[in-house]
């Protein structure tokens, strides 16, 4: 997996939401910046579904920072719609 190709992306979004207690659900915390790993596996999930609100929204978050996850994502839908086409 690559690492985050936006410098101080994590840096610059944790300055915004520090002071704020972590909450977690499951294996990925809520109410804190997402990593690049967390990202992916939320990508890959809400390619198979709709995310919950919450999670949904700090992978927007994430995304909004992130160039190397906005473009795994995209890749991930071209991807799947690529298979889409494929089987029909």
């Amino acid at each position: 997996m690559r690492r985050c190709a936006a410098r101080g992306c994590h840096a610059r979004a944790s300055r915004l939401l520090s002071g704020r207690p972590p909450v977690t659900a499951g294996t990925i915390p809520l109410g804190r910046i997402l990593n690049c790993k967390d990202a992916a596996r939320l990508i890959s999930r809400e390619l198979d579904g709709r995310l919950p609100v919450g999670r949904r929204l700090l992978l927007r978050f994430h995304l909004f920072w992130c160039d190397a996850c906005r473009d795994f994502a995209r890749q991930a839908m071209f991807l799947r719609e690529a298979m889409r086409r494929y089987r029909s």
